[in-house]
């Protein structure tokens, strides 16, 4: 099965959290869109309110889609209740972390966010890959398995925070965005199609996606 059948049939939940509140999106674009807005706003409280709503769709589904709404809450209390939870470093972070993708520090940025209480490195991945699809994608222990040729090196299943995996990132990242050319290269018949049935240009996300799938 080719990249653009394996992302057209994506299929994990286009959930999040709105005020606090599970919502469902349409689309993965309006997903991805509106975790986007969230964490690169310029308001402290509205990259707060994007990091949560993450950790929420991170955690909703589980085996065979099914989705575990109570659960992904209870690891958003969790986040919130951390006693290492501070809303000014959180934020500053998330900034930091933008900067870095900006300016093509892919693996550092992931490491910076790994600073947030709960976040290891996949989960770090997972916000990056909201905060710029275009440039980056999540890696988690299902890529690694199924790619070993990008050397991320795990620890009983997780990715570990090392200098090697944040090295191994920048690359990975680098693939995405190479393939998301060639693809977009291809013309409107490679373009992939969302839930609604629009046709979309390939970001660096929409590759892992359709590798992960």
């Amino acid at each position: 099965m080719n990249l653009k059948r394996k992302r057209d049939r994506y299929s994990y939940p286009a959930l999040a959290l709105r005020s606090g509140r599970p919502c469902r999106f349409r689309t993965t674009m309006e997903l991805d869109g509106y975790h986007h807005w969230l964490l690169n706003s310029r308001i402290r409280r509205k990259r707060i309110e994007g990091l949560f709503s993450v950790i929420y769709w991170g955690h909703v589904s589980g085996k065979n889609g099914k989705i575990k709404n109570n659960y992904a809450l209870a690891k958003v209390r969790r986040a919130k209740q951390s006693p290492n939870f501070d809303e000014a470093m959180v934020a500053g972070s998330l900034s930091r972390a933008q900067a870095l993708i900006r300016t093509k520090r892919y693996g550092q940025a992931v490491v910076e966010l790994t600073e947030i209480p709960q976040l290891g490195f996949a989960f770090a991945s997972k916000v990056c890959a909201f905060v710029s699809g275009t440039h980056c994608g999540v890696i988690d222990s299902v890529i690694v398995r199924q790619y070993p040729n990008f050397g991320f090196v795990t620890r009983n299943g997780y990715v570990r925070n090392i200098s090697q995996n944040a090295l191994a990132y920048n690359d990975y990242c680098r693939h995405l965005q190479r393939a998301a050319r060639k693809l977009n290269l291809r013309g409107q018949r490679s373009r992939w199609r969302d839930r609604d049935g629009a046709a979309h240009y390939w970001r660096a996300v929409d590759v892992e996606r359709a590798m992960y799938g």
